[in-house]
This record gives structure tokens, sequence and C-alpha cells, in this order.
């Protein structure tokens, strides 16, 4: 699948969220070259500290050194997607995190797109990324994270609904995985209709 299907099935919209993004690397011209209408940058408009690059051309691992190294220093984003042409594995980077650290380190997650893993892409929804609880999806990271940007105190208060449900559901559904299944699909689909709601796609009657 190319990274304009696959974006866009993700709810994004590549003449409105993802926008074509001109990156010079200074001193290496053959990698701002290899740059040109590959890389996408989306801000989020909710400040919830999920803005990110899309990187869509094949780099080696000294260009993708160089990239990440580019986008530390703007500081613009929180995070940097890797989706070479017709790649089947997307790539998901924290780019807060300064290059000195191993990039193998700075992965947040990787999703296997031939396998069409439909429940592990649902946490990269563009709504998730509007509404921060993408950050709620990795809430483990954050517990180890150095950058103070990232809103805690929201994923804090998701984390505490998420088990207060959970204790409250326990007693009727004792399969531990079920129960965490269901509980989360209560939580998305609320805040789902909140980012609805808040973006006057539906309203509160509906």
């Amino acid at each position: 699948m190319d990274y304009i299907n696959l974006f866009s099935d993700l709810g994004f919209n590549f003449k409105v969220d993802l926008k074509p993004k001109h990156v010079c690397i200074e001193n290496n011209s053959a990698l701002t070259d290899n740059l040109k209408e590959s890389v996408f940058f989306y801000s989020s408009p909710n400040n919830t500290n999920t803005s990110f690059y899309l990187i869509t051309t094949e780099l080696d691992t000294n260009e993708f050194e160089e990239i990440r190294k580019y986008i530390w220093n703007k500081n613009d984003a929180d995070l940097i997607f890797y989706y070479p042409i017709d790649d089947s594995k997307l790539e998901m980077f924290y780019a807060k995190y300064s290059p000195k650290i191993r990039i193998k380190e700075s992965i947040l997650d990787t999703f296997i797109i031939s396998n069409n893993d439909l429940s592990k892409l649902e946490k990269i929804k563009h709504w998730q990324f509007d509404s921060g609880v993408f950050w709620l999806n990795y809430h483990s990271f954050i517990d180890r994270a150095k950058y103070k940007g990232i809103d805690k105190e929201l994923v804090s208060t998701l984390k505490t609904l998420k088990e207060k449900l959970f204790n409250s559901l326990f007693s009727l559904i004792t399969e531990e995985s079920k129960c965490n299944e269901i509980v989360q699909a209560l939580i998305d689909r609320t805040l789902y209709i909140k980012y609805l709601e808040d973006n006057h796609i539906i309203n509160s009657h509906f």
C-alpha cells in the first residue's frame, strides 16, 4: 500500500492535514534532492503535542540520522513516521529524543502493513492525534520519556478513568483481556464522539 492510501485510510487529508514540507540539509545536497516531494508535515491544531513528519523516500542509516538531527533542531514535531514508497512497514519515532540516542531506542512503534493489523492501526487514526488520546496508547513510553511537552495530566486522567471502568466491569466480565478490550472501546468511542462534536461534525443530539 502506498503512503497516500495508507494515511488517507487513517483519516488524514493530503490537501488539508498532511502538507508538503521542504527540507534543506546543509552540506548535503544529495540528501536534500532525495527528500524533495517526499516529506510531509502534520501540525496538530489542538496543541496536543502530536505534530509529525512523514518521510516517504528510502534512506540509508546515515541519511536517516541526518534528517532526525534536522527535525530535532527544528523542534517543531513530536514524531517522525518513516514509510518508504510501497514499503510493508511503517515506523514511528519519537522526534524529541536527542540525535545522540540510538535510532532503535527512539522507535515508538512499528506497523506491519502487509498484515493488515487494523486494531493496531487504530492507535494512529487522525482523531487520536487531534484529541490527544494518542499518548494514552503509549503511556508506558511517557513514563520513561524526559520530554515534558506531552500532556501527562490528560494521560493520567484517562488512565485513572480506565482503571475505574475496569474495576466496575470486572465483576460482570471476568476475562481480563476481554474486559480491557471493552473498557478501551468505551473510552475510544466516547472521546471520538467528543472529537466529532468539537469539530462540529455532529451535535449533542446525534
